[in-house]
């Protein structure tokens, strides 16, 4: 058999961690892969409950449906302490952090401008999908959960307190 018909074989990869920096990097992306979607779901989640609580005090709560309010003050009380926080950092102040709060939740449910509610109601979503996208950044690794992938111990073993 000549050299022309001896079939070429690719060199063997030799050195030290050669395979084990392919899985290091393949797991570091699905890890950042996976972090990416807890932030981008915290964020969607976040930013729903505004838009939730709108249509719900403009739209929906009537006379006859009065027990929906408790669905939006369920939205205000998930909100207002994200809200404060988040103002608390440029204004400096706790008071006039959770006045600044209060305001634009009160402003967005209460005011009969529509422009004016809705401007409320847009920075509201914003602000909400920021700090939910910083919040649930700040852990290593993303939440587990059964719902999300965790293991068989229904992610018991493996689940990140929420600060």
């Amino acid at each position: 058999m000549s050299a022309i018909d001896t079939p070429m074989r690719k060199p063997a990869q030799r050195g030290p961690g050669t395979g084990k920096r392919r899985s290091f990097i393949a797991s570091r992306t699905a890890s950042t892969w996976q972090r990416a979607a807890h932030r981008s779901l915290a964020a969607i989640a976040a930013g729903f409950l505004p838009v939730a609580a709108y249509v719900l005090a403009h739209v929906e709560i009537t006379a006859e449906k009065p027990l929906l309010w408790a669905l939006v003050g369920a939205s205000l009380i998930y909100s207002a302490p994200s809200l404060a926080e988040w103002a608390e950092g440029w204004c400096r102040s706790r008071i006039k952090a959770w006045a600044f709060a209060v305001l634009l939740e009160g402003v967005m449910l209460a005011s009969a401008i529509q422009a004016l509610s809705l401007t409320g109601l847009m920075l509201l979503v914003i602000v909400n999908a920021a700090f939910a996208w910083r919040q649930a950044g700040e852990n290593k690794e993303p939440h587990r959960s059964r719902v999300l992938g965790g293991d068989a111990s229904g992610g018991a073993s493996d689940v990140l307190p929420m600060e």
